[in-house]
């Protein structure tokens, strides 16, 4: 088959022609727009450059290496208690280093953060704190123990914890965080330091009073006061019955009910 022929009529034959070969020139230079990628710049673009970072600190909170920068040198942060990074300011460019940590430090936010045996003190985990003097902490009374912060003794004595948990207490029970406590277990809701009671749940008033002074029955007859050895929520009264035994001569308690 031969090839069509585009005629065009006789007396628009020159001015047609140069129409038709524009129209193929246009042609070819779109189809190469189409396949070749044009580059802008930033300034082609109309958009300005980031300026540079003139703040050392918000360059090293929120800058990226090779970030324009100028007017400071070098500063240097802590991610947490045991380690810290750096950033400078090197011809104009930023530079941020990788993060230096001190050996053998473990943060932490809390207790629960360290092993048994450590606590948390300043965002770091620590050894457990000894008493100054030594043997400062008065002896316990008989049948209480020291109340401990997760595994390190304080000075502040108390009966047996009932419980640690809710899982402890049984069916239908809680554990209510007791008026004995070390550190700031109670207050971030950490009842492993405190000496708890069992009890229904919304009944009776915290925190329970184990361990706390207390006025005597006249029958114990007890020249130092008392002190409650266990304790439990009375749904009926929505109070806490305690078993009461004589405080130690000397013997300070930590709170009273």
């Amino acid at each position: 088959m031969k090839p069509s022929l585009l005629r065009l009529p006789h007396a628009c034959a020159p001015r047609c022609a140069a129409l038709l070969l524009a129209s193929l020139l246009l042609a070819t230079r779109l189809t190469a727009c189409s396949t070749v990628g044009v580059v802008l710049t930033a300034t082609d673009a109309g958009l300005d450059a980031a300026p540079p970072f003139t703040d050392c600190e918000l360059a090293l909170a929120t800058g990226v290496d090779g970030a324009p920068c100028r007017d400071f040198t070098r500063c240097v942060r802590f991610t947490d208690a045991c380690c810290l990074i750096g950033a400078s300011c090197e011809e104009g460019v930023l530079v941020r280093s990788p993060p230096v940590c001190e050996d053998n430090c473990r943060p932490c936010a809390d207790d629960r953060g360290c092993p048994s045996g450590e606590l948390c003190e300043s965002g770091r985990c620590g050894a457990c704190p000894v008493p100054e003097p030594p043997g400062a902490c008065p002896p316990c009374p008989t049948d209480t123990m020291p109340v401990t912060r997760n595994g390190c003794a304080s000075c502040a004595c108390s009966p047996p914890s009932a419980c640690q948990n809710d899982a402890d207490c049984g069916p239908e029970l809680v554990c209510y965080p007791g008026q004995v406590c070390t550190g700031d277990c109670r207050s971030r809701g950490d009842l492993s330091c405190c000496a708890n009671a069992c009890g229904a749940p919304d009944v009776c008033p915290f925190p329970a009073p184990v361990g706390c002074r207390t006025t005597c029955p006249p029958e114990l007859a007890c020249p130092a006061g008392c002190y409650a050895t266990s304790c439990r929520c009375d749904g009926t009264t929505m109070g806490w019955e305690c078993a009461l035994t004589c405080l130690p001569e000397g013997f300070e308690a930590s709170c009273a009910f």
